[in-house]
Protein backbone atom coordinates (compact mmCIF):
# COMPACT_ATOMS: atom_id res chain seq x y z
CA UNK A 1 0.00 0.00 0.00
CA UNK A 2 1.74 3.46 -0.75
CA UNK A 3 1.17 6.48 1.06
CA UNK A 4 -1.38 7.86 -1.38
CA UNK A 5 -4.07 5.27 -1.08
CA UNK A 6 -5.71 6.23 2.33
CA UNK A 7 -5.76 9.52 1.06
CA UNK A 8 -7.96 8.65 -1.99
CA UNK A 9 -9.98 5.76 -0.20
CA UNK A 10 -10.62 9.19 2.03
CA UNK A 11 -11.55 11.41 -1.21
CA UNK A 12 -13.92 9.07 -2.68
CA UNK A 13 -15.68 8.14 0.18
CA UNK A 14 -16.36 11.81 0.66
CA UNK A 15 -17.25 12.71 -2.85
CA UNK A 16 -19.60 9.38 -2.21
CA UNK A 17 -21.08 11.59 1.00
CA UNK A 18 -21.83 14.37 -0.84
CA UNK A 19 -23.29 13.17 -4.01
CA UNK A 20 -25.80 10.88 -1.43
CA UNK A 21 -26.36 14.22 0.16
CA UNK A 22 -27.02 16.15 -2.79
CA UNK A 23 -29.80 13.64 -4.12
CA UNK A 24 -31.37 13.63 -0.47
CA UNK A 25 -31.57 17.48 -1.00
CA UNK A 26 -32.40 17.86 -4.68
CA UNK A 27 -35.09 14.96 -4.25
CA UNK A 28 -36.48 17.04 -1.61
CA UNK A 29 -37.10 19.55 -3.49
CA UNK A 30 -38.79 18.10 -6.72
CA UNK A 31 -41.11 16.93 -3.79
CA UNK A 32 -41.71 20.10 -3.01
CA UNK A 33 -45.45 21.55 -3.62
CA UNK A 34 -45.23 24.11 -5.81
CA UNK A 35 -48.54 26.79 -6.32
CA UNK A 36 -48.65 27.13 -9.85
CA UNK A 37 -51.69 29.79 -9.29
CA UNK A 38 -51.13 32.23 -6.05
CA UNK A 39 -54.33 33.93 -4.70
CA UNK A 40 -54.71 36.94 -6.59
CA UNK A 41 -54.92 40.18 -4.38
CA UNK A 42 -58.20 40.51 -3.12
CA UNK A 43 -60.23 43.55 -5.48
CA UNK A 44 -63.02 45.63 -3.87
CA UNK A 45 -66.41 44.08 -5.21
CA UNK A 46 -68.13 45.92 -7.76
CA UNK A 47 -70.88 48.31 -6.32
CA UNK A 48 -73.24 51.23 -6.97
CA UNK A 49 -74.15 54.19 -5.14
CA UNK A 50 -76.39 57.34 -5.39
CA UNK A 51 -73.92 60.00 -6.27
CA UNK A 52 -76.62 63.28 -6.90
CA UNK A 53 -80.02 63.90 -7.71
CA UNK A 54 -82.66 66.23 -8.29
CA UNK A 55 -86.01 66.73 -9.72
CA UNK A 56 -86.73 64.06 -11.65
CA UNK A 57 -83.27 62.90 -11.86
CA UNK A 58 -80.42 60.65 -10.48
CA UNK A 59 -76.74 60.13 -10.92
CA UNK A 60 -74.86 56.92 -9.90
CA UNK A 61 -71.33 55.70 -9.52
CA UNK A 62 -70.08 52.05 -10.35
CA UNK A 63 -67.07 50.62 -9.01
CA UNK A 64 -65.21 47.60 -8.40
CA UNK A 65 -64.31 44.79 -11.16
CA UNK A 66 -66.88 44.91 -13.68
CA UNK A 67 -65.61 42.88 -16.80
CA UNK A 68 -67.62 43.12 -20.07
CA UNK A 69 -71.37 43.80 -20.33
CA UNK A 70 -72.81 44.92 -17.30
CA UNK A 71 -75.90 47.61 -16.90
CA UNK A 72 -77.49 49.90 -14.72
CA UNK A 73 -81.36 48.79 -14.81
CA UNK A 74 -82.79 52.05 -13.58
CA UNK A 75 -86.28 50.74 -11.92
CA UNK A 76 -89.03 52.31 -13.75
CA UNK A 77 -88.57 50.34 -17.04
CA UNK A 78 -87.54 46.83 -17.82
CA UNK A 79 -86.30 48.49 -20.94
CA UNK A 80 -84.20 51.19 -19.11
CA UNK A 81 -80.75 49.76 -19.36
CA UNK A 82 -77.49 51.77 -19.06
CA UNK A 83 -73.97 49.89 -20.47
CA UNK A 84 -71.24 50.57 -17.84
CA UNK A 85 -68.70 51.82 -19.72
CA UNK A 86 -65.21 50.54 -18.59
CA UNK A 87 -63.41 53.39 -16.97
CA UNK A 88 -66.49 55.69 -16.67
CA UNK A 89 -67.95 55.75 -13.12
CA UNK A 90 -71.16 58.69 -13.27
CA UNK A 91 -74.04 57.87 -14.90
CA UNK A 92 -77.60 59.45 -15.13
CA UNK A 93 -80.89 59.09 -16.12
CA UNK A 94 -84.46 61.22 -15.92
CA UNK A 95 -87.23 59.96 -14.50
CA UNK A 96 -90.89 60.74 -15.59
CA UNK A 97 -92.99 59.51 -12.25
CA UNK A 98 -92.59 60.33 -8.44
CA UNK A 99 -91.56 57.58 -6.48
CA UNK A 100 -88.93 55.13 -4.88
CA UNK A 101 -86.78 53.12 -7.19
CA UNK A 102 -84.10 50.60 -6.52
CA UNK A 103 -81.41 50.71 -9.20
CA UNK A 104 -79.65 47.04 -9.84
CA UNK A 105 -76.19 46.77 -11.06
CA UNK A 106 -75.91 43.63 -13.20
CA UNK A 107 -73.24 42.02 -14.22
CA UNK A 108 -73.56 38.43 -16.32
CA UNK A 109 -77.37 38.37 -16.06
CA UNK A 110 -77.12 38.45 -12.25
CA UNK A 111 -77.40 41.71 -9.89
CA UNK A 112 -74.53 42.46 -7.95
CA UNK A 113 -75.45 45.39 -6.52
CA UNK A 114 -78.40 48.02 -5.75
CA UNK A 115 -79.04 51.52 -4.58
CA UNK A 116 -82.59 53.31 -3.84
CA UNK A 117 -83.30 56.34 -5.29
CA UNK A 118 -86.55 58.56 -3.78
CA UNK A 119 -87.79 60.87 -7.03
CA UNK A 120 -89.79 63.98 -7.01
CA UNK A 121 -91.33 64.91 -10.70
CA UNK A 122 -92.32 68.08 -11.73
CA UNK A 123 -93.87 68.94 -14.79
CA UNK A 124 -90.70 69.76 -16.20
CA UNK A 125 -87.12 69.90 -15.61
CA UNK A 126 -83.50 70.92 -16.57
CA UNK A 127 -79.81 69.67 -15.44
CA UNK A 128 -76.85 72.51 -16.44
CA UNK A 129 -74.22 70.54 -18.02
CA UNK A 130 -71.45 72.90 -19.26
CA UNK A 131 -70.48 76.31 -19.47
CA UNK A 132 -68.04 77.49 -22.04
CA UNK A 133 -67.52 80.99 -21.83
CA UNK A 134 -70.00 82.93 -22.80
CA UNK A 135 -72.13 79.92 -23.93
CA UNK A 136 -74.18 77.36 -21.42
CA UNK A 137 -75.50 73.54 -22.65
CA UNK A 138 -78.97 72.51 -20.66
CA UNK A 139 -80.54 69.00 -20.66
CA UNK A 140 -83.99 69.40 -20.41
CA UNK A 141 -87.34 67.25 -20.20
CA UNK A 142 -90.94 68.15 -20.39
CA UNK A 143 -94.40 66.35 -20.30
CA UNK A 144 -95.04 64.60 -23.77
CA UNK A 145 -96.94 66.84 -26.16
CA UNK A 146 -96.85 70.19 -23.45
CA UNK A 147 -95.67 73.36 -25.23
CA UNK A 148 -93.11 74.83 -22.61
CA UNK A 149 -90.35 77.93 -22.42
CA UNK A 150 -86.87 77.89 -21.40
CA UNK A 151 -86.60 81.57 -20.02
CA UNK A 152 -82.31 82.39 -20.25
CA UNK A 153 -83.12 85.41 -17.85
CA UNK A 154 -81.49 87.40 -20.27
CA UNK A 155 -84.76 88.85 -21.87
CA UNK A 156 -84.70 85.73 -24.29
CA UNK A 157 -86.52 82.37 -24.72
CA UNK A 158 -86.73 79.09 -26.33
CA UNK A 159 -90.36 77.40 -26.78
CA UNK A 160 -90.00 73.00 -27.00
CA UNK A 161 -92.49 70.52 -26.74
CA UNK A 162 -92.24 67.62 -24.32
CA UNK A 163 -91.51 64.52 -25.33
CA UNK A 164 -90.76 60.82 -23.93
CA UNK A 165 -87.24 61.36 -23.72
CA UNK A 166 -84.81 64.25 -22.26
CA UNK A 167 -83.00 66.54 -24.85
CA UNK A 168 -80.50 69.38 -24.99
CA UNK A 169 -79.98 72.71 -26.03
CA UNK A 170 -77.25 75.50 -25.83
CA UNK A 171 -77.20 79.39 -25.21
CA UNK A 172 -74.94 82.04 -25.34
CA UNK A 173 -75.01 85.30 -23.85
CA UNK A 174 -74.21 88.55 -25.08
CA UNK A 175 -72.83 89.81 -21.41
CA UNK A 176 -70.50 88.35 -19.04
CA UNK A 177 -72.85 87.92 -15.65
CA UNK A 178 -75.21 85.45 -13.21
CA UNK A 179 -78.42 84.92 -14.91
CA UNK A 180 -81.39 82.48 -13.76
CA UNK A 181 -82.60 80.11 -16.29
CA UNK A 182 -86.23 78.63 -16.31
CA UNK A 183 -88.41 76.50 -17.44
CA UNK A 184 -92.05 76.79 -17.88
CA UNK A 185 -95.00 74.67 -19.01
CA UNK A 186 -98.90 74.21 -18.81
CA UNK A 187 -98.78 73.06 -15.59
CA UNK A 188 -95.70 74.26 -13.64
CA UNK A 189 -94.87 77.90 -15.00
CA UNK A 190 -91.39 79.12 -14.15
CA UNK A 191 -89.81 75.98 -12.52
CA UNK A 192 -87.06 74.61 -12.21
CA UNK A 193 -84.63 77.20 -11.96
CA UNK A 194 -80.77 77.32 -12.63
CA UNK A 195 -78.14 79.90 -11.63
CA UNK A 196 -75.23 80.32 -13.77
CA UNK A 197 -72.34 82.27 -14.13
CA UNK A 198 -70.69 83.35 -17.58
CA UNK A 199 -67.81 85.15 -18.50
Amino acid sequence: MTKDQPVRRYVGFLAVVCLLLAALFLGGCWQCPIDPDPDPIPQPPAAIELADESTGWAQVRVTGPLGSGAQIAWGDDPEARTTVTPGLELYEHFYHEKGEYTVDLIVEGTVVATTTVAIDVSDCHALLLDTDGLAVTIRYWGRYGVDYRIVWGDGTATSFIGSFDPEQTSHTYAQPGTYTIRMGGTWAPAQPKIEVTVE
